[in-house]
């Protein structure tokens, strides 16, 4: 519903939902519009109610909506998530495991339920999660051995902070060193080695090579 923002607004709003025994599960405001999550008591009062909201001073609009704006954020999220090669995990400022795609529950071999739960102590302290918590700072590119799963793997991150800039949780993301290993070995495997690029130091290795320039045997 868009709206203005006005003292009373909602209360209005509420009264004319307790009059129809409707129940409000949650209410959102994005960008100037009011979403509420009601259950109704019977679908054919939908319409008579929605017109009563319409009548409430400050309402532009009312238009029914199916995913609240948080949670079309969440599937967009997710959406975006699944399709990324790399591991992408979140954490809040307690080590809560708060976003976790595909690839970093493979490479990391978490459990299914891990979401909303504590990072595992010894897989917090390899991916550096508590430093990153405690002072704020971040790193990029950093081959990291990763005792749950006894590999290297390439690891990126970064605090969250809030709009006063304190810490409030930290993103992580994972590339296993073995995929790196073998994306280097396709894109150098093609590539030309002249004789120049050899190195050498002693006399007798200068003049086979010299030998190889010119044609020689």
């Amino acid at each position: 519903m868009p709206c203005t923002d006005r003292p009373g607004l909602l209360l209005d709003i509420s009264q004319i939902l307790v009059n129809w025994e409707c129940n409000i599960v949650s209410v959102e405001v994005d960008k100037g519009a009011l979403y509420l999550e009601c259950q109704i008591a019977f679908e054919e009062q939908k319409p008579q109610i929605m017109r009563e909201l319409q009548q409430v001073v400050g309402i532009y609009k009312v238009s029914e909506v199916f995913d609240m704006p948080s949670k079309e954020r969440a599937e967009q999220l997710e959406a975006v998530l699944a399709s990324v090669p790399d591991g992408v995990l979140a954490v809040n400022d307690s080590g809560i495991l708060k976003h976790c795609n595909k690839a970093a529950a493979n490479i990391l071999k978490l459990k299914e339920g891990s979401l909303e739960q504590p990072l595992p102590p010894d897989l917090a302290d390899s991916l550096l999660i508590w430093r990153m918590l405690n002072n704020g700072c971040s790193f990029r590119n950093k081959k990291i051995f990763i005792e749950s799963i006894g590999r290297y793997c390439m690891v990126s991150a970064r605090p969250l902070r809030n709009d006063i800039n304190e810490v409030v949780g930290a993103v992580v993301m994972i590339c296993d060193s073995r995929d790196v290993r073998e994306f280097v070995q396709k894109m150098t495997a093609s590539l030309p080695v002249a004789f120049m690029d050899i190195a050498f130091a002693s006399p007798a290795m200068k003049k086979v090579l010299e030998s190889l320039r010119s044609g020689g045997h």
